[in-house]
């Protein structure tokens, strides 16, 4: 069986050097808020996430997708906002040194595979200076409430309509901070708020 990591944009190399940390604070990263509330709250039905997002684990020189890979880093280097780096990783007892990297954005956030990773930790805290006090998880909560009532509300009833309008107050509040409401290739079921990219 043949290693496909998704771990790193890679190749495969030959290599033996020390371990290394990335220029990332530890945590675990994920391309959606709504994942790390599924992890973070337990949810059994958590990978469901996976299907639609992205998540890292980054503790110094490692790194993990949360579910079977792991990745010891070493020979870190930058080249403008690209962060280089060779990773030895396994998964099964299988063993692939490859060559990866991912585009730097803040010592919270970096770019993979089409899609912003952030700490869940950090984008949980960050508070937007839009000059609403409600942190951005709190707004996504208030949109999911109002999305659930005007999605099962009756058409003739006021708070339905009521309930749609707050819906689309809290996504101007989030597309305002850079959160888009899925990809456009995503089917309905797989959209959850992330970072734009």
């Amino acid at each position: 069986m043949r290693l496909s990591i998704g771990l790193v944009s890679l190749w495969a190399v030959s290599s033996s050097a020390i371990s290394a940390p990335l220029p990332f604070n530890d945590g675990m990263y994920a391309s959606s808020l709504s994942i790390c509330d599924a992890i973070e709250g337990g949810m059994e039905a958590w990978h469901e996430y996976f299907q639609s997002g992205i998540v890292r684990v980054i503790n110094g020189p490692q790194i993990t997708d949360y579910i079977e890979t792991g990745c010891a880093v070493s020979n870190v280097r930058r080249d403008g906002d690209r962060v280089l780096f060779t990773a030895q990783c396994t998964t099964d007892d299988f063993v692939e040194t490859v060559e990866g990297g991912y585009t730097y954005i803040s010592q919270d956030a970096f770019h993979f595979r089409g899609q912003t990773l952030t700490r869940c930790d950090a984008a949980q805290s960050i508070a937007p200076d839009d000059g609403f006090a409600a942190s951005t998880e709190e707004i996504i909560d208030l949109w999911s409430e109002a999305n659930s009532g005007c999605r099962g509300g009756s058409g003739d009833d006021p708070r339905t309509m009521g309930a749609c309008g707050a819906r689309e107050e809290y996504h101007a509040i989030l597309q305002g901070r850079g959160w888009c409401y899925g990809r456009p290739e995503d089917a309905e079921y797989q959209k959850a708020w992330q970072r734009c990219n």
